[in-house]
């Protein structure tokens, strides 16, 4: 049998799942809750630790993905965004007679990858990359409420601050890019399609509403 992981599965859910385990790994450690001891694990093959840490990363990272679309919304709601279709529209202000736009990204998407997998696989990197810094924000932020935990307690105080602030940041910074990547995504989904409808039919006559 064969497993095949697709894009989403690494950056989306096996990535943020793996912060995730190590973040509260961390903290049931120095909790007390478990007790994680390197020697113990030495005679158990390494290849089965990595599968049982990666399989176990991929499971996290699917039950904690509403933590990242409440990112998302509480996001939008500190910083509105401009919609990438009216930036689209302040560019090339003819493509609106296409009809295109009245399709739903997620539709648009589809075809370009139907049309040319190649071509559109750069809307799903930019895509997936976006959705993996914001489902590693909250993980992030835990991290650095742990360092600052440590810090508090007076063990390698100083590093530990560092630490938390370096984190803090890191979390930040992967809100907001993760907006622009998937700013970036749609706008390139217009692009493409763009140039599809123009060298085939333009759309007409079988709009749908634009979806989320």
């Amino acid at each position: 049998m064969t497993f095949v992981l697709g894009i989403y599965d690494l950056f989306a859910y096996a990535i943020p799942g793996f912060l995730y385990v190590s973040v509260l790994g961390f903290a049931a450690d120095r909790a007390g809750w478990v007790a994680i001891d390197l020697k113990d694990l030495k005679d158990v093959p390494s290849l089965l630790i990595f599968v049982a840490v990666a399989i176990g990363a991929y499971l996290v990272g699917h039950v904690t993905w509403p933590l990242g679309r409440f990112v998302d919304r509480l996001s939008y709601r500190l910083r509105p965004w401009q919609d990438p279709k009216e930036i689209f529209l302040a560019r090339d202000p003819d493509t609106e007679k296409t009809g295109y736009l009245h399709h739903s990204r997620f539709l648009l998407q589809a075809r370009a990858e139907l049309a040319n997998r190649e071509v559109a696989s750069e809307i799903s990197r930019m895509r997936a990359i976006g959705l993996m810094l914001r489902n590693c924000t909250i993980p992030l932020v835990a991290g650095a409420t742990c360092a600052a935990a440590v810090a508090v307690s007076g063990e390698d105080r100083v590093f530990a601050a560092s630490l938390s602030v370096l984190l803090l940041l890191a979390a930040v910074g992967a809100a907001v890019h993760s907006r622009t990547l998937g700013q970036w995504a749609t706008l390139k989904t217009y692009e493409i399609s763009y140039w599809q409808f123009e060298a085939g039919d333009s759309g007409e006559g079988r709009e749908t509403p634009a979806g989320d």
